[in-house]
């Protein structure tokens, strides 16, 4: 399949286009999907960078690339709620169990990737697949700051800094979901 890897940390020279990357193995409760869009987040140029290093596997080559869209062409034996051609979304990596996310997983950068079936969400039919692709992380990031960490209440006043930027608009959305006041600061 083609994909773009690094086989080094640095700066953008180091992205590499492939075309011999081998199609990834899924697990029973797997899915494979055709990646049809894939977002740019400051966590792939700061894994392309070696930043996270420390904390991230260093096996080359990488391939970069976590929040994807695109269409399910395997099911693991183990996958009962998605099934071959459904349209869907997530971040590579994470999982609702676990309390760390494996970031450095990635693979979005390239035709398919593989997921787990607990981090997939089916796609609505009326936005892109660039629209939901561009979803995840911003979103995770503001439901984690404003519920996980933040603890929001209904009537609760919440300023929010950079409302119209990547995580700024989901998190005016989620907490007006959770009945905040909210107080947007945008630009």
């Amino acid at each position: 399949m083609k994909a773009v890897v690094i086989n080094q940390y640095g700066d953008s020279n180091v992205l590499e286009y492939k075309e011999n990357v081998p199609i990834p193995v899924l697990k029973p409760s797997q899915v494979l999907v055709k990646v049809k869009a894939a977002s740019i987040n400051p966590l792939d140029w700061k894994i392309r960078q070696g930043d996270l290093h420390c904390f991230l596997r260093s096996n080359f080559p990488i391939i970069l690339g976590n929040d994807i869209a695109g269409t399910i062409v395997e099911v693991g034996s183990e996958v009962s709620n998605f099934s071959v051609g459904d349209d869907v979304f997530c971040m590579l990596g994470t999982s609702p169990e676990k309390k760390c996310q494996q970031f450095e997983q990635g693979g979005g950068y390239a035709e398919y990737a593989v997921a787990g079936s607990d981090a997939l969400c089916h796609m609505p039919s009326k936005i892109s697949y660039t629209e939901a692709a561009a979803v995840p992380l911003a979103a995770l990031t503001a439901y984690q700051a404003l519920i996980t960490q933040g603890n929001v209440i209904p009537g609760q006043r919440i300023l929010i800094n950079g409302a119209s930027g990547g995580v700024g608009i989901y998190a005016v959305q989620i907490a007006k979901v959770f009945q905040a006041e909210v107080i947007a600061v945008a630009s």
